[in-house]
């Protein structure tokens, strides 16, 4: 089957609409016209309104598109015949302008331009989104050897490399805090977690990755399904009770791999007594949690298992055999100041790791909408529908907007239309997620939770229809849309009334120094609490919060959460450390294991300075998000400067800058000037990729150096890649190639994949792009070593140069460097054979 691009797609594509049976073909997964053809094939899925709005999308982005090409502009248009087409009053809704020739109507597509947005008779609000163009420059670099594995040469940008070599050469116990921009692969550093491993390690077993929906989980299980080309179980959540049994039991035995749960269930008991047995063995590889900036988010408020997991993980790595603890990797986009913070009290590693390449999204151009009454943003939203490009998701705040939203436009005649929110169960989150990834399904009416994680590249529309409680949701919402680095559309419509809504959802569940301290009093003075020695208790959550008469019946799940709200608190505030809920605690009630850290924990005094300073920061924040939010809709200022300002942050006094990009706000399209796209260098790595070599090549190295003399025309291939994988056994992880190198791309991956290494070709050793650590370092013709390059090295900075036998000493012109070298030498046979033999 063909693959058509452009002016021969489009021109195929209509004489396929207009009845022609020509030979099969279809157009790129990316274009419009290739969802209009998938739709026409299958029409019974989509009803005449649907298939009008994406005849209008294959119009208005060939019209684009010939626009951009410039020459000779012809106005695409469709001849459809009257008898299979949609009627003209549809055609007409959706911004088509229709004319009878004979049995056919012409077809042609007009540009949007509503009455109710800030715009200029010369800029359609919906061209950039249906044009479709790439805004995301190419910054692919190379890959390592190990990639290969999973299908890929190159690393999207240098910051994915970054944050994956970071993590594979993290220290047992350590913890990584990684920020990627969406799109540019965060889920590949828990992928080759799994499949290849970390430096030092050599057992195979899980990684548990934390997720905060149960639509992530299933949409990951889907995409490790496909990856690995099985219908193995890899999600666990409610409902699925086989499946469920299964999956822990293969975590006792080390043999599940790839993980994805909810904090809730990471919390409960059937899954913490398969993670326990698994990190006895040494067998949890790594606990890694998705979309980490929800832990502050969220973990604050509805859902605490979001911060009482950094206990259950204190719990776990205390079962873990010395130098066998597991790492802890924290992914996130989007990194607020206060989420940092919050990450690194709840989740320390020893060391803690921060790698950040965070960037602003150059895809959406924004769009706001001046407020209105609930009818008329019901008017808009529904226009907006009419004209702007699929897939698109709208937004709303409330499970009951939702369904109102989901009702009102099957109404209109919207059919290719799912909707999902908190009370969708599995079944239907499993099905909307499918026909979502298909591209069979056009819009999708949702709640916060949807998308989030969702790799579905080619969304372009995102409507608000509320205004949410934070920018920083806000802009999470928006980046679900244009993932492939596409442009695409955010349009926000307010309403009256939505300001109060968003700032009661605004408002922190954060409970008053006073009802704090009196929970706590209850809690550690309940006859009921355990003293496990010197600082350890075990306190119960499910008590009523004091003696009174309102209060001694107060139980139950909501009073239980607010406890638990208590103790997360208090572990940020530095009172008391989270050890996990306790494996063997009594019959009767909800415990959680502590260690009180401040002996003062019972003087009131303490709690007004110490939580009150928390709680007043936690409120400030959420404030100052929420008047973010309010500052975007006024307008006065770029959305650059504003998410800037929200994701700019510091980690132990080191600032880390976001690059600003602005595709379109209403600012910068009265100014074109005032477009800024901005390049940042990732961050440092945050350790050594090996903390030294083995004792067994150690001892061949003067002083931290070795210098390997070979001949081109004695230097075997086959004990060449023998001795670098020997040298990775010993914790050399670096491979340099300065110049020509010996080995050639195709022959670097025919060494084992299944083994972590680094490999940098470079013209110095100045900045190489790799992690500091043990290097082996392949000098090829022409390059030249300095003496700064051959000085001693310390432990953990080794080098080993393979040079060849007639290299030059650079301060002696005509005298070979094996002459003057003072430290110790090698043929490459020698080495070969003390290494490898």
């Amino acid at each position: 089957m063909s693959v058509l691009h452009d002016w021969e797609a489009f021109g195929t594509l209509r004489e396929y609409l207009q009845g022609s049976q020509g030979s099969a073909f279809q157009c790129t997964d990316y274009s419009p016209l290739e969802r209009l053809r998938l739709a026409w094939m299958d029409d019974k899925q989509r009803s005449a309104l649907d298939l009008a709005v994406l005849l209008r999308q294959a119009l208005r982005y060939e019209q684009e598109r010939r626009i951009t090409e410039g020459g000779n502009f012809v106005d695409p248009k469709l001849n459809a015949p009257k008898s299979r087409y949609p009627s003209p009053e549809v055609l007409q809704r959706v911004g088509l302008t229709v004319r009878g020739i004979d049995q056919a109507w012409e077809l042609r597509a007009v540009p949007w331009i509503p009455e109710w947005l800030s715009v200029s008779a010369s800029q359609a609000t919906d061209k950039t989104a249906v044009a479709a163009e790439i805004c995301r420059p190419h910054a692919s670099v190379p890959g390592d050897p190990m990639l290969t594995h999973l299908g890929y040469d190159t690393y999207r940008s240098v910051g994915q490399q970054r944050a994956i070599r970071s993590a594979l050469c993290m220290p047992p116990g350590a913890s990584l805090l990684v920020s990627l921009p969406t799109g540019e692969g965060k889920s590949l550093v828990f992928r080759l977690i799994d499949k290849i491993g970390f430096t030092d390690s050599k057992l195979s077993g899980t990684t548990l990755v934390v997720v905060p929906t149960v639509t992530l989980a299933l949409n990951h299980e889907k995409s490790t399904q496909l990856s690995e080309q099985n219908s193995e179980p890899y999600a666990y959540v409610g409902g699925a009770k086989d499946k469920n049994t299964l999956i822990l039991e293969r975590i006792r035995k080390g043999e599940q791999g790839l993980c994805f749960v909810s904090p809730e269930a990471a919390c409960a008991a059937a899954m913490r007594s398969a993670l326990k047995i698994a990190c006895e063995q040494g067998r949890l590889k790594a606990l890694v949690v998705d979309e980490a900036h929800l832990v502050d988010a969220w973990g604050t408020g509805f859902r605490t298992e979001f911060q009482l997991l950094s206990g259950v993980r204190e719990g776990l790595l205390k079962q873990c055999p010395q130098d066998m603890a597991f790492r802890t990797v924290l992914l996130s986009a989007t990194l607020t100041q206060g989420a940092i913070d919050v990450l690194k009290t709840l989740f320390p590693g020893e060391p803690f790791g921060f790698v950040s390449a965070s960037r602003l999204r150059p895809e959406p151009e924004f769009w706001v909408a001046r407020r209105t009454n609930l009818e008329e943003r019901k008017q808009r939203v529904l226009q907006a529908l009419y004209h702007l490009p699929r897939p698109a998701i709208l937004y709303v705040t409330k499970r009951e907007d939702a369904d109102n939203w989901y009702q009102f436009l099957r109404v209109q005649g919207f059919r290719s239309i799912r909707k999902v929110h908190g009370d969708t169960n599995t079944q239907e989150r499993e099905s909307v997620i499918h026909a979502w990834s298909q591209g069979s399904l056009d819009l999708v009416v949702a709640t916060s939770a949807f998308g989030l994680g969702i790799d579905y590249r080619h969304v372009r529309t995102i409507i608000h229809a509320c205004i949410p409680e934070t920018l920083d949701r806000f802009y999470q919402e928006v980046g679900r849309a244009g993932r492939d680095g596409r442009a695409c559309i955010s349009l926000l419509t307010p309403a009256y009334g939505d300001d109060d809504i968003a700032k009661s959802l605004n408002k922190p569940k954060v409970i008053t120094i006073e009802r704090g301290f009196e929970r706590w009093l209850a809690m550690f003075n309940h006859p009921d609490r355990k003293h496990l020695g010197r600082d350890d208790h075990l306190v119960r959550l499910d008590v009523a919060p004091g003696h009174n008469e309102q209060d001694i019946d107060m139980h139950g799940e909501c009073s239980t959460d607010w406890n638990a709200r208590i103790l997360s608190v208090m572990a940020r505030a530095g009172l008391i450390r989270l050890h996990g809920i306790p494996d063997q605690a009594p019959e009767t009630g909800e415990y959680q294991y502590i260690e009180i850290l401040e002996p003062t924990h019972l003087d009131k005094t303490t709690w007004e300075e110490t939580i009150e300073p928390l709680r007043q920061a936690i409120a400030q924040s959420s404030y100052h998000n929420f008047d973010l939010m309010r500052g975007f809709i006024d307008q006065k200022d770029c959305p650059a400067e504003l998410l800037a300002g929200l994701y700019e942050v510091k980690l132990d006094n080191t600032p880390h800058p976001v690059a600003k990009t602005c595709s379109g706000c209403h600012l910068c399209r009265q100014e074109k000037a005032r477009h800024n796209h901005e390049y940042l260098a990732s961050s440092t790595y945050p350790w050594l990729s090996s903390q030294g070599v083995h004792d067994s090549l150690a001892r061949w190295l003067d002083r931290g150096c070795l210098l390997v003399l070979y001949t081109q025309e004695k230097i075997r291939l086959r004990h060449l890649r023998d001795c670098l994988m020997r040298l990775m056994n010993y914790g050399v992880y670096n491979i340099i190639f300065l110049g020509e190198p010996i080995l050639s791309g195709v022959e670097l991956k025919k060494l084992p994949v299944h083994k972590v290494f680094f490999v940098s070709w470079a013209d110095t050793l100045v900045n190489t792009g790799l992690p500091k650590g043990p290097s082996v370092i392949f000098v090829g013709s022409g390059q030249t070593l300095t003496p700064a390059n051959l000085q001693a090295r310390d432990a953990g900075h080794e080098r080993i140069f393979f040079v060849s036998h007639d290299q030059e000493d650079t301060t002696r012109p005509g005298v070979l460097l094996q002459e003057t070298y003072r430290g110790r030498s090698l043929s490459f046979e020698q080495f070969h054979q003390r290494i490898v033999v």
